[in-house]
């Protein structure tokens, strides 16, 4: 795939040889950190939107604060989270 991109962008790649070391770990350092960026702004939209979820079906959040009651404090967040998605996604299988 490099190999290709390589062939068929000459000219980029010229460029891409002049630029300081430091510019290219800058940009790929950039390239990761918008990567980041975008995983945590997903992670916080559904997180937001299993907590509506959880809002609007008392019964099903009260069954998940039940099956999660062994697990330790500091991990309680994310398996209500994970329960939490895999029960919206089969009510909304369920739905379809």
């Amino acid at each position: 795939m490099i190999d290709r991109y390589i062939k068929e962008h000459p000219q980029r790649v010229a460029y891409l040889k002049t630029e300081t070391k430091d510019q290219l770990v800058r940009r790929a350092i950039l390239k990761d950190a918008l990567k980041y960026d975008a995983s945590m702004k997903q992670r916080v939209k559904v997180n937001e939107a299993v907590g509506n979820f959880l809002k609007d079906n008392p019964e099903i959040a009260q069954d998940i604060e039940k099956r999660i009651s062994r697990v330790p404090d500091e991990q309680k967040q994310d398996a209500r989270m994970r329960l939490g998605r895999q029960e919206a996604t089969r009510t909304a299988l369920k739905i379809s």
